[in-house]
């Protein structure tokens, strides 16, 4: 019996132990323990690593400040509002990486504050409606709001901490929306403050830091104590002249003065002087000297009377207008024209004139409808020889007694269709008018001349021929050709294709209107091409052509 009990204890105890189950392999997230970021917060990134992933990775903070928490492609990203405050101090938070409910990982996210803000306010450049406010911060990353209003409405609405957040509430909740960031300033900055009509009270300009709340749908964060200037702007200036017109006679000349007062002058500010009504012929040197307006002027050499005007100017004062009258220069010759449009053309009136008196010298122009009609000329014809005489560059002509075919070449039916041509007699040093003006208006014909081919090979300004040496001759003509019209031909540019008889290229016969050309034999594997150009001139004597136009002149392989 005892022999049984220990062969079944032995059996007992000989029985193998079971094999444990394997353990599932842990997930793991490796990232740095803790980030420092910077008082002015902003967008930061850090690379993790995971192994044995088995769920889904999430990262959440428990921090207000901390927003926009997401992990993506091995990186965790998040945003840090600033820490600006005035009372603002050093903070710290969490951010946890989860695979469900399984804290992983921490990353502590340390912002420190940057202590005390300052900002340095000067000002500059007080006038009666703008004044410039220089601001400094002592970080450059900062942003700080500039504001002007006056010292008695400031006070009422609690003094300048608090009417800072009102006038950035004004902005961040106006009727274009929110543009407060369009007032916010950084770094240093250079600001002027215009107001026209500015209040006749005291003015405080203030400056402030302010941040926007990281939402931004919060009241802005005041990181700075408001600083404050206080100012008046400055009295308007009132300009005014001891008197406001002068009339001269027609051989006055010399050096005219104009007594003047300027009450609340500004420092650095000048009259400036504007002329009216072609003033600037006869008025010279406009200048100041000892609180007088000083100008030189011309006796008056024109049949007529003249005038113009002085615009005197000063910053942020009305302007005085002086008014300058001189007396007709002479008497006005009794002389009387004929004058007649014989040739309408586009770019030129041929016309015949027959003065009353053949003795006197006489002026023939034409001068644009729409020229005379505006300004200088307002159509008033008096002003026509003052003009004319004046000017550098004279476009009309000089003649004596009975004449005929005057050609006005200075007409323009592209820049015009209607012209008046007119004529006035002038005395014999030919400086000045002495008699009235005699006007006719006449419209510009379209005859403007152009090229035609009559060639039925010719298409397009093009001719083919074939590869063979031969000798071809095509016809022309000018539409609209004048009399004295003349045409010239240019050679070709390639001098293998085109080789003409004696030497000549291209032969040009401008009574039967052709020309003729010789091509030469094509031996090689490929096409070619050449232009001749013909160009038309209205007169032998002309500088710039009328028309143009070109053939080509393609050869086959």
């Amino acid at each position: 019996m005892a022999l049984l009990l220990t062969a079944a204890v032995a059996a007992v105890a000989c029985k193998p132990e079971p094999i444990p189950e394997p353990e599932e392999p842990k997930t793991t997230v490796e990232i740095d323990e803790s980030i420092d970021v910077a008082p002015e917060g902003g967008n930061y990134l850090l690379e993790y690593f995971v192994d044995n992933l088995s769920g889904t990775l999430s990262a959440t903070t428990e921090a207000t400040w901390i927003s926009d928490v997401a992990l993506s492609d091995y990186t965790l990203t998040f945003v840090a509002a600033n820490n600006l405050g005035k009372s603002a101090a050093s903070r710290e938070a969490n951010i946890d990486i989860k695979c469900g409910e399984e804290v992983l990982a921490s990353v502590a996210v340390k912002q420190a504050s940057e202590g005390e803000l300052t900002l340095q306010m000067e000002v500059s450049n007080i006038s009666p409606e703008s004044i410039d406010v220089t601001v400094t911060p002592s970080n450059d990353n900062m942003t700080y709001f500039i504001g002007i209003a006056p010292k008695a409405f400031i006070e009422e609405m609690g003094g300048v901490d608090a009417y800072v957040l009102i006038d950035a509430e004004a902005y961040r909740t106006s009727f274009y929306g929110d543009i407060l960031d369009d007032y916010l300033a950084k770094g240093t900055t250079t600001k002027t403050i215009t107001i026209q009509g500015a209040p006749e009270e005291p003015m405080w300009v203030y400056v402030a830091g302010l941040s926007r709340a990281a939402d931004k749908t919060r009241t802005p964060i005041v990181t700075t104590k408001a600083q404050h200037y206080e100012f008046q702007f400055l009295p308007y200036p009132e300009l005014s002249l001891q008197s406001y017109s002068v009339d001269f006679t027609a051989d006055e000349s010399g050096t005219y003065s104009i007594p003047y007062s300027i009450d609340y002058p500004i420092e650095g500010q000048e009259l400036t002087f504007t002329l009216a009504d072609g003033g600037e012929n006869w008025i010279h040197n406009i200048r100041v000297e000892d609180r007088k307006i000083l100008f030189d002027f011309d006796a008056n050499p024109y049949p007529i009377e003249r005038s113009t005007q002085l615009e005197v100017a000063y910053k942020y004062s009305p302007s005085c207008i002086f008014d300058i009258r001189q007396a007709a220069g002479i008497e006005m010759t009794n002389v009387e024209f004929e004058i007649t449009a014989v040739e309408l053309h586009y770019d030129r009136v041929v016309v015949d004139c027959t003065p009353s008196n053949s003795d006197v010298k006489y002026i023939v122009g034409a001068v644009a409808k729409m020229d005379f009609e505006g300004a200088p000329y307002d159509g008033d014809s008096t002003k026509i020889p003052e003009f004319d005489l004046a000017s550098s560059y004279p476009s009309y002509v000089i003649a004596q007694g009975k004449t005929e075919g005057i050609t006005l070449n200075h007409t323009a039916i592209s820049y015009d269709p209607q012209w008046y041509i007119y004529a006035y007699a002038i005395d014999d040093a030919e400086q000045r008018a002495i008699s009235t003006v005699t006007m006719e208006l006449v419209t510009l014909v379209e005859d403007r001349p152009y090229f035609v081919w009559e060639d039925s090979r010719i298409s397009s300004n093009a001719i083919s021929v074939d590869n063979t040496e031969q000798t071809i001759t095509v016809k022309y003509k000018v539409e609209n050709a004048h009399a004295t019209g003349v045409v010239t031909v240019d050679d070709p540019y390639d001098d293998v294709l085109i080789k003409g008889a004696d030497g000549k290229r291209i032969t040009h016969d401008p009574v039967a209107q052709t020309i003729t050309f010789t091509v030469s034999a094509n031996t090689t594997k490929k096409s070619r091409s050449t232009y001749a150009y013909l160009t038309y001139y209205s007169s032998e004597d002309d500088k710039s052509s009328d028309a143009n136009i070109s053939l080509k002149i393609n050869q086959k392989r």
